[in-house]
């Protein structure tokens, strides 16, 4: 689905990515071990379209992104490949409700859909209970979990999870975060994409992949 082909980016004369190969399937978990959050950050704004490389090409879903239009761009931020790790991807000062809204807005969906894909999305992800709340009040784990409902509701192909987002949960919790990773995101044909990521890690649902 997803293709970087000998991709190097350069930026002021100094090399920020060079010589990458990744594949990633419909309905994968890849993990991409012994990169630098430096780095990573600088491959997730390569994979949502907001940094051409300069060398090398990117297909998605067998399409050239270098020849992409502004438009197909912006769709492929928006709606495609879905950038978690953005600080601006939840907008803190407004509800649960509001939030998902705002992405299904963005993604094109007709209003009139609006209502039953967000109940659905929250009494899947069990998150009924706060949805009127502002995002900035919940905890940890739960704005976690809203982000991945923000996400999942607009049916990505593409999900780019920071592993910082899981930095300050418990053990239960990052279990319930891996249960909505498989039930809900690659049960569901959408692939994920994680850096440095120990937790489970010899689970089969996880590809660890080293850049070289």
């Amino acid at each position: 689905m997803i293709k970087l082909n000998n991709i190097t980016v350069v930026q002021n004369g100094v090399v920020l990515l060079e010589n990458i190969n990744l594949t990633i399937e419909k309905g994968s978990w890849i993990n991409i071990t012994d990169i630098s959050s430096h780095q990573y950050l600088i491959l997730l704004k390569l994979l949502e379209g907001r940094l051409a490389p300069t060398i090398g090409e990117y297909i998605f879903d067998g399409a050239q992104v270098k020849e992409f239009s502004k438009l197909q761009r912006a769709s492929l931020r928006k709606r495609e490949a879905l950038n978690l790790a953005e600080d601006s991807f939840l907008n803190m000062e407004k509800t649960v409700i509001e939030n998902i809204r705002l992405q299904l807005k963005a993604s094109g969906i007709y209003p009139t859909k609006f209502k039953a894909i967000i109940n659905n999305i929250l009494n899947e992800l069990a998150l009924s209970h706060i949805k009127g709340n502002k995002c900035s009040n919940l905890k940890s784990n739960e704005i976690i979990q809203v982000k991945l409902a923000k996400a999942i509701a607009s049916s990505p192909k593409l999900i780019m999870l920071n592993t910082d987002l899981i930095r300050d949960i418990n053990v239960k919790e990052e279990v319930n975060i891996n249960n909505i990773i498989k039930n809900s995101i690659i049960e569901k044909d959408i692939s994920i994409l994680t850096s440095n990521y120990n937790y489970m890690e010899k689970s089969s649902l996880i590809k660890n992949i080293k850049l070289v």
